[in-house]
């Protein structure tokens, strides 16, 4: 009888422990809108005090900290306001369609998910 019943108990908990794919790899950082990118629109950010940490999940930037918001409109920002944002790596079909790609297009894209300004 305890054999049904802790094999019943550890089938059901194998069940319903699955990973959630919603929050994998999300992150929040405080960041501040350092500049716009005129070709696509958007804010640029800066995450002065988590740099390092914001790298290493989100990946490396060659020359500088700027991320592209690749979903913050350049429109409802002002450059130097703080935000404290919830970011992750953009999919495929979430770039933005820009103007024009040039070559000094140095800077990573990010999604984010929620912000606040602060």
């Amino acid at each position: 009888m305890y054999r049904i019943l802790f094999s019943i108990i550890l089938f059901s908990s194998i069940l319903t422990c699955t990973k959630d794919k919603e929050t994998d790899g999300v992150y929040t950082f405080l960041a501040i809108v350092s500049a716009y990118d005129l070709n696509c629109e958007i804010c640029v950010l800066e995450f002065p005090n988590d740099s390092l940490i914001v790298r290493k999940l989100i990946g490396e930037i060659p020359y500088n900290n700027l991320y592209n918001a690749v979903n913050l409109s350049m429109d409802d920002f002002e450059i130097g306001q703080n935000i404290e944002v919830t970011i992750r790596k953009p999919q495929g079909d979430e770039f933005k369609g820009c103007k024009t790609l040039y070559a000094s297009y140095t800077n990573q894209n990010i999604f984010i998910i929620k912000y606040r300004l602060i």
